[in-house]
Order: structure tokens, then C-alpha cells, then sequence
């Protein structure tokens, strides 16, 4: 059996700690506020963390964000606040393949069914 090694979110700390086998633990990682990670995984001895955040008001959630750590360093590679996302409203009468019986009772206008 190989040996394994732990990673830990901690939260509150903004850390990410690497747990060894003995029980030794080393800081591979501290989030910046208003970011906090609460994800870490390490493949080939690179490191992804994904972290979420507070807004400054304190009236909502921001990210969550996806970070690359290596060689002492960290570069985003997804940031979803930086992304807009649009809902995009169909029309379900452009598109009935159970007919137009099926079709005029699952017509949605604004929202409410017809």
C-alpha cells in the first residue's frame, strides 16, 4: 500500500494544508479575501483549488473560482465572475414532437403556462 497524503479546506483560515503520512502539516496555500477555498485536488504534483467567496456587503456569494498552484505561484483558470449568463427564452410552438394538442397545453408566455 502506498503512502497517502491529506489536503485540507480549511475556511475559516483561507488555507489549503498538506497532511504527510507522519502527521506533518505544511501550508500549501492561503486564500485572499474576500476568497476562501473549499476545494483541493493535486494531480502530477499540481494543484487546483476551487474557492468561493463573500461579497463585500455580506449580501451574497461570489465564484466559486478554480485556481492552478504551481511553483509557488497561482494563476485563475475559471472565474465565474467574470462570465454573464443569460437565460434564453424558447418558444416550445417551434418545437412539438408529440403534436399540436401536446404543444398548446405546455406553451409557456412570461413565465405562467397558458
Amino acid at each position: 500500500m502506498r503512502p497517502v497524503t491529506s489536503f485540507v479546506a480549511n475556511i475559516g483560515s483561507r488555507l489549503i494544508t498538506r497532511i504527510d503520512v507522519r502527521g506533518s502539516q505544511s501550508c500549501i496555500y492561503q486564500g485572499t479575501a474576500p476568497w476562501y477555498p473549499v476545494a483541493y485536488y493535486n494531480l502530477d504534483g499540481i494543484g487546483y483549488v476551487m474557492e468561493t467567496g463573500i461579497t463585500r456587503d455580506n449580501n451574497g456569494n461570489m465564484g466559486p473560482r478554480i485556481l492552478k498552484i504551481q511553483d509557488g505561484s497561482s494563476t485563475i483558470l475559471i472565474n465565474t465572475e467574470d462570465v454573464e449568463i443569460s437565460l434564453i427564452k424558447r418558444k416550445t410552438e417551434n418545437f412539438s414532437p408529440l403534436g399540436n394538442q401536446i404543444k398548446k397545453s405546455i406553451t409557456m408566455s412570461d413565465g405562467l403556462p397558458s
